[in-house]
């Protein structure tokens, strides 16, 4: 199996402010775990043949301690107007099946939601959000001296080699992952087998 998928990426988790699970630190919401969402953008992509273009999928996620613990927790939502072929594709490479960054993190989750359909969508911009059911979580960048976002390069655990850090609005429940938002990042991506 052969992909190549590129986009941006918006999540949102109940962390306080800033997530340390980049950084294989222990969460720092409320109830010491870390409960999230977010949003992938696949603006280019494909597997073995098939566009992923202009998919937006969701995925659902929960961490009980650190990154490096394990026994993640993770769930795909995609839009009902998602072609079936094309929602299997990014689950395969979301669930580590067609290799890439996506299967060196199969032996940290413990368990996989089943993917699920409901209305998925990702508005791009300075402040990012991210539509999943019926929840919308925002993205309102944290900037740095020199008013640009403050970012974060080089991460443990990162999904990019950069990504900027951000204070997260918005409630999320949904398969089980129930949270209030304190932080949130965004990045562009790039993936590939």
């Amino acid at each position: 199996m052969g992909y190549k998928i590129e986009g941006e990426y918006m999540f949102n988790c109940a962390c306080a402010l800033i997530c340390p699970c980049a950084m294989d630190g222990p969460p720092t919401s409320k109830d010491g775990h870390c409960n999230g969402a977010g949003v992938f953008h696949i603006t280019k992509g494909n597997l073995d043949g098939t566009d992923l273009s202009g998919i937006d999928v969701a995925m659902l996620f929960y961490l009980p301690v650190t990154s490096s613990a394990g026994n993640w927790k993770i769930g795909l939502v995609f839009d009902p107007s998602v072609a079936e072929d094309k929602a299997q594709a990014v689950e395969d490479i979301f669930h580590g099946r067609a290799g890439g960054v996506f299967a060196e993190f199969i032996p940290l989750i413990g368990e996989f939601i089943p993917s699920s359909r409901a209305a998925v969508a990702y508005k791009s911009g300075k402040e990012a959000s991210a539509t999943i059911g019926d929840a919308t979580l925002g993205y309102d960048p944290i900037l740095g001296a020199d008013g640009n976002p403050t970012v974060v390069r080089n991460a443990m655990f990162g999904f990019a080699p950069e990504f900027q850090l951000g204070r997260g609005s918005g409630t999320f429940d949904m398969s089980g992952i129930s949270f209030d938002s304190g932080y949130a990042e965004r990045a562009q991506f790039e993936y590939a087998s």
